[in-house]
């Protein structure tokens, strides 16, 4: 297998992103199909007939220019991509029904200025205080950040992880986040905006990854109106354990 496009080390690609390359069967039964899947930041995949991204894993299979021979080329495009992190997940099959047991990746990055969508891995923030890089192969990445247990003594306003997100268009937003609350003495943080409200945003404690919005307890889901721009969310250690894998802004 060979990938062509995206080409790597290139740099950002539009929303709609060329996918191409060659694929090649030395055991004489020709190549069959060649299998691609894309995966988001999140490990969420691609499905290419909605656009949409999925939990489970999710397929298509590319056009060959020459099926059923020792050499073909194959090629697809995707729907159009928010703005984020993205790996190409590409596997042929021979006329014997042979496949590689590893699929051939490329990471690529969507970039266009326009997505409504923004996702971050936690330890791509900014740390301060107390707050670290935890490695975990479960996690999204295999990191996740945290406040250890038995650390972020003092002002809570000490610890905590910084991002900065640029909108491309204004409107209301609501944070979604991968979490994990130990216990129900570590699942909850304060969250934070532009310097507003600090929201205590309190989750269910699981000993695995959960999907949540940053909300106030008693209150709900926020959501806030945002301007196009720049943009600052602070998470800051409310009980030290509870742990933060990843990020994304939603334009409702």
């Amino acid at each position: 297998m060979a990938i062509s496009s995206p080409a790597s080390g290139t740099g950002t690609q539009p929303s709609v992103v060329s996918l191409a390359g060659t694929a090649a069967d030395t055991g004489g039964s020709g190549v069959a199909s060649v299998q691609l899947a894309i995966e988001d930041s999140v490990g969420d995949w691609l499905n290419f007939a909605t656009g949409a991204f999925e939990n489970t894993f999710q397929s298509t299979d590319a056009s060959l220019t020459n099926a059923g021979t020792d050499s073909t080329n194959w090629s697809s495009s995707t729907p159009g991509l928010p703005d984020g992190s993205y790996t190409l997940n590409v596997r042929a099959s021979d006329g014997a029904g042979n496949q590689p047991a590893a699929f051939t990746m490329r990471a690529f990055t969507v970039s266009t200025g326009s997505s409504s969508s923004l996702i971050f891995e936690a330890e791509a923030g900014q740390l301060v205080g107390d707050m670290a890089i935890v490695t975990d192969a479960s996690a999204s990445g295999g990191q996740y950040v945290a406040v250890p247990v038995g650390s972020g003594a003092g002002d809570f306003n000490n610890h905590y992880v910084e991002f900065t997100v640029t909108l491309a268009a204004a409107g209301d937003y609501k944070v979604k986040a991968g979490v994990k609350g130990p216990s129900g003495a570590q699942n909850s943080f304060w969250a934070q905006i532009d310097n507003g409200v600090q929201y205590l945003w309190s989750f269910s404690n699981s000993n695995t990854a959960v999907t949540d919005y940053i909300s106030e307890r008693g209150v709900g889901d926020v959501v806030e109106n945002l301007s196009a721009g720049s943009h600052t969310l602070r998470v800051f250690v409310r009980e030290p354990g509870a742990q933060l894998d990843w990020i994304e802004f939603e334009l409702q």
